[in-house]
């Protein structure tokens, strides 16, 4: 339970971080299509895709790397949270990758029918 709140607390604290290090940010985006299919990826600053970009394409995003099962499952269930929503919907997702640890953030956009996926990787003063 604790680690949990570790977790919700790294997602509350990254979602100010966002906004505050666009300029020098590294990251992964991708849209999704309705079936949460990777229709679209871009990588930004340093943050490299482990394998082709292209690789990436028309795959279910939570089976695009090999995530842990209890990982797949919190990226499916916060997707299928923001899929529900009827206005405009951010969920927050940390998971392990390797010896690596990321941060998800699923957002929804209800005027364009979106679902896009931004990616960073949590450096350790994030994780302390």
């Amino acid at each position: 339970m604790k680690v949990r709140a570790v977790a919700a607390f790294l997602c509350a604290m990254s979602l100010h971080s966002f906004a505050a290090e666009k300029k020098a940010e590294s990251y992964l985006k991708f849209r999704l299509d309705e079936h949460n299919r990777i229709i679209k990826a871009s990588h930004h600053g340093d943050m490299r895709f482990f394998c082709s970009e292209k690789d990436f394409l028309g795959k279910i995003i939570s089976h695009a790397v090999p995530l842990e099962q209890p990982d797949r499952d919190k990226v499916d269930n916060a997707l299928k949270l923001v899929r529900e929503s009827s206005k405009d919907a951010e969920e927050c997702v940390v998971y392990g990758l390797g010896n690596e640890d990321f941060q998800a953030l699923i957002t929804y956009k209800a005027a364009k029918n979106r679902v896009s996926v931004k990616v960073k990787e949590l450096k350790s003063a994030e994780q302390a």
